[in-house]
Order: structure tokens, then C-alpha cells, then sequence
């Protein structure tokens, strides 16, 4: 993925409505209830003295903020650079109710770990995932993972999701991606992308837009033909459907995009039960 350096507060923002040029997949497993809603952030954003909201299930509440800050190194906070090493803080905040995984820090979570109502969770609102004073006892310094975290969900009901983060220095809080499963109460898994509960299964192909912004077209990457047919559906930003297209057997599709106004639209590709939107930026 590619990176880019936060230096002010930024928020996930609504399911169309993301920021930068973030990604949403959906994906469901045949016969299941249960569906993981999966947002790759790209691209990551590199927090420095900043702070990241997550809105899961984009019902407006934020569930989780990852926060990289500084603190003063005496106890009367008249000395300490921002700028040393030490003084620097990697940490996630969530409000009462929600937790995340973990005891005393959270969790560094492999691919696939399980996210469930057993879990350890720590419910105090605040965790540090790396202290500048002491890196090196922190799990997650210079390490890539996921959190795992139970939060209120917009329905009043507990939902499980996951976010990838790495903490290359103590410069330095990145964060990835996120996910959760939308059945309440079900459990996930680390890094869930496909079939519901399980990492790696199902996962989606390289499909999307070869070059955002575009012009007068948009040239479009699709998942392969022996996985079925593709429908096509160009967005208003308030979701109405402004374009629709059949797909069979094609590997690349001109979208035309003359006849819109410069802004921001939404491609829609939906192949069987798997599903992607992605911003479009029209000049």
C-alpha cells in the first residue's frame, strides 16, 4: 500500500464518503448471515502528533481513534522535546463500551487470530501500544498487526472487527486497513477479507480503476471471467445510479465519463456475492 503522512486529525469518513482513496470490499459466504465489511486505506495514513477515527460500521459514532502524541519527560512538563524519541507515544482510545483485545497493551494479532466474545479485552479506554521511553517492551515497536476489538455497533448490539497497524519508529503510528463482521455477537477474524470468520479465504482480486483522477474516461480493471459475470454501476455521491453495465468475459472496461461534471463518484462492481466501491475522481 501506499503512505501518506497525517500531521492533523482525520476521520474515516461514510461508506460513500471515504477519505483519500480508501476502499470498501464486502464479502459474504454462501449460506451465512454474517457479512465482513473490509476497508483498505489507501493511502495508509502515517500519524505524527495526530489522531485516526474508525467508524466501523459508518453509523456516525467513532468506535476507535489511533493516536500517535508526545508528553514531557519531567513531572512538572517544563522540559522534553517533541522531537526526542522518547517523548513520543503510540496509543488507541475507544469510548465506554467498547474494548479492544489485549491485558494490559493491546494484542499484536496475526492474520486469522480469532476476534470472539472469549477473547481479553481491555475495556479502561486507553492503551499504549508503544512507549518512546522504553520501545523495546512493547509488542508492537517496529512490528506490523492487527488489533482486534468489540464495539457498540450502530444497532445497540456488540460487533467484532479488526484494524492493521505497524509502528515502524516511535515517529511513527500507520494504519492500513480495517474490518468487522456485521452479525452481532459473531466473532471474526484478524485481517478477515473473504468468507466470514476466516483470514485469506476468498480474497478479492486486483480489480478497480487503473488511474484516479480520470477524464473523459476511466479505464477499469476486472476480476477474472472464470469467476463470473460483472455488474457494472457508476454512483452519485448521494448513490444514485447514474450508469449500469453487464460484463462477461472482459478484462479490462472502458467507462465512459465525458458526460459527467468534474467531482467525486462511486464505481460499484459486484461479482456474485463479493462487492467493491471505489472512488472516482472525475477532473
Amino acid at each position: 500500500m501506499k503512505t501518506n503522512t497525517a500531521l492533523k486529525e482525520d476521520g474515516v469518513a461514510k461508506w460513500l464518503g471515504y477519505s483519500g482513496m480508501a476502499t470498501a470490499f464486502l464479502a459474504m459466504a454462501p449460506g451465512a448471515k454474517g457479512q465482513v465489511v473490509y476497508v483498505d486505506i489507501d493511502p495508509d495514513v502515517v500519524l505524527y502528533h495526530a489522531n485516526y477515527n474508525v467508524d466501523f460500521d459508518a453509523d456516525g459514532t467513532v468506535d476507535l481513534t489511533m493516536t500517535h502524541f508526545h508528553v514531557f519527560t519531567d513531572p512538572y512538563g517544563t522540559s522534553g522535546s517533541t522531537s526526542t524519541a522518547s517523548s513520543q507515544r503510540a496509543g488507541v482510545q475507544f469510548p465506554s463500551g467498547n474494548a479492544v483485545v489485549g491485558t494490559v497493551t493491546p494484542a499484536l494479532l496475526g492474520s486469522g487470530d480469532p476476534i470472539t466474545t472469549g477473547s481479553n479485552f481491555i475495556t479502561d479506554g486507553f492503551a499504549v501500544l508503544a512507549n518512546g521511553e522504553n520501545p523495546n517492551a512493547y509488542d508492537w515497536y517496529q512490528q506490523t498487526g492487527f488489533i482486534g476489538c468489540r464495539f457498540v455497533g450502530g444497532d445497540g448490539m456488540d460487533h467484532y472487527g479488526w484494524v492493521e497497524l505497524s509502528v515502524p519508529t516511535m515517529y511513527q503510528l500507520v494504519v492500513r486497513a480495517y474490518g468487522y463482521e456485521t452479525e452481532p455477537g459473531k466473532g471474526t477474524a484478524a485481517g478477515a477479507t473473504g468468507s466470514v470468520g476466516f483470514a485469506g479465504n476468498g480474497v478479492l482480486p486486483a480489480w478497480g480503476l487503473l488511474a484516479n483522477p480520470v477524464n473523459d474516461r476511466a479505464i477499469v480493471k476486472l476480476p477474472p471471467a472464470t469467476n463470473g459475470p460483472v455488474a457494472l454501476s457508476l454512483l452519485s455521491p448521494a448513490g444514485e445510479v447514474l450508469f449500469t453495465d453487464a460484463l462477461h468475459g472482459q478484462h479490462m472496461y472502458d467507462l465512459p465519463m465525458a458526460r459527467y461534471a468534474p467531482g467525486v463518484y462511486f464505481l460499484r462492481l459486484q461479482q456474485g456475492d463479493r462487492c467493491s466501491v471505489h472512488k472516482v475522481v472525475k477532473q
